[in-house]
């Protein structure tokens, strides 16, 4: 089953894996790689360029750690993919008894604090890498290294540093009403506008501080108004720096008042 390809590719390290699963969504292997690096252009990984599934070397076939940490964080976002890494054993669906245990090989699992995730990989000339994630609280981070000989234990250095100096500190409340706006030719005059998704920020105790929001919104809107209509957006910015932004919407939908041009009409007869 596909389902076992998956446990065996990303528990095992399984390259066969790879190219079976390959082949089967893309139809060939030369035509998954196209898929693969138009994902990951996509998903904003720029310096990096595959040239097969599995991550055999190849001079062509490279990428650098923020573009891994780019392509871990989409991933882990796909609840099927976080269930298949953060698993110690899995037990395949098939005949027979041989083949059919497949062990982790990722020892974030079971020597890390909150150890989530998520993939190894050497080979003898990009050396020992490693993308690990862990959890604590409400905060999940993933550390890449690369070329690191001692690649379990300074990830874990990391990821402690991370949990230990940065705190998941709430930006913007989902829903969060910012203004009320005018509403032109509308069954009602005016409605409230609310920004589309909650903004949690790692931040430091330093940082708090340092953090602005700059808004850009609409004056009026001219009815009909749709739900989760943008309006405008929310910029935030840490030390002078643009670190994100989200859409501020509306919350309502406002139907067109068919009497207001009859109503403006009588008003100037």
């Amino acid at each position: 089953k596909l389902k076992d390809l998956l446990y065996g590719l990303m528990l095992c390290s399984g390259n066969d894996a790879a190219c079976a699963i390959a082949e089967h969504i893309g139809g060939n292997i030369e035509n998954f790689v196209k898929m693969m690096n138009k994902k990951a252009v996509d998903i904003g990984a720029v310096n990096s360029h595959f040239t097969n599934p599995h991550g055999l070397h190849n001079a062509e076939h490279y990428t650098t750690a923020y573009d891994l940490a780019l392509i871990s964080r989409k991933a882990m976002l796909n609840s099927n993919f976080k269930r298949i890494v953060g698993t110690k054993l899995w037990v395949a669906e098939r005949e027979g008894n041989g083949y059919k245990y497949f062990y982790n090989k990722n020892k974030v699992l079971t020597q890390y604090n909150g150890g989530t995730g998520i993939k190894i990989g050497y080979t003898k000339t990009s050396g020992r890498c490693l993308v690990a994630s862990g959890k604590r609280g409400d905060m999940e981070v993933i550390c890449v290294v690369l070329n690191a000989p001692d690649w379990f234990y300074d990830s874990y250095r990391l990821m402690d540093f991370v949990f230990a100096k940065y705190k998941p500190i709430k930006i913007i409340d989902q829903h969060q009403i910012f203004k009320t706006i005018y509403i032109k030719n509308g069954v009602k005059d005016e409605t409230k506008i609310i920004a589309g998704k909650e903004v949690i920020l790692p931040l430091s105790d330093a940082e708090k501080d340092e953090v602005y929001i700059s808004y850009s919104l609409e004056d009026k809107l001219t009815a009909p108004v749709r739900r989760k209509q943008k309006v405008g957006t929310a910029q935030i910015f840490l030390n002078n720096e643009k670190i994100y932004d989200i859409d501020i919407i509306t919350r309502e939908d406002i139907d067109y008042e068919r009497d207001s041009i009859i109503k403006t009409i009588r008003k100037w007869m």
